[in-house]
């Protein structure tokens, strides 16, 4: 296991357990004396976890962000807040720089070079001729 990949899944466990500790402190609060847990702390809580989840989610990128746009299309299984800041990332996800794209497409195919990506001629290159057994 890789360092970057165990820093990775620290990084979210942490996070994972911090916005659960919140949600069950309040929740223990609110089991004690109602008046220690009203709605608008409930809110509060939701907006807390749903910006943390979102500040994790662009810095970690990748499945991470994946799941957090699916998340943001389910209104029916998450609050409201968590849909309305978790559609940020629908549209204004952080860019790759190119030198890490260009990286990747260099390990995969080293002979491919940059104006055959953007020309979109890798379809091309790979095409493989289709033989038919039918007469």
């Amino acid at each position: 296991m890789t360092i970057r990949r165990l820093s990775r899944g620290l990084v979210f466990s942490t996070v994972a357990v911090n916005l659960l500790t919140g949600y069950m402190v309040l929740n223990g609060r609110g089991r004690l004396w109602r008046r220690l847990a009203l709605p608008q702390d409930w809110g509060l809580q939701h907006r807390r976890s749903a910006n943390r989840l979102l500040d994790t989610a662009a810095a970690l990128r990748g499945t991470l962000i994946k799941a957090c746009q699916f998340a943001s299309t389910r209104p029916d299984i998450l609050p409201a807040t968590y849909v309305q800041t978790l559609s940020m990332l629908q549209d204004r996800v952080p860019p790759h720089p190119w030198s890490e794209i260009a990286k990747a497409i260099k390990q995969l195919d080293p002979e491919l070079d940059a104006l055959e990506i953007v020309a979109g001629y890798i379809p091309r290159r790979y095409a493989v001729p289709i033989t038919s057994s039918h007469p």
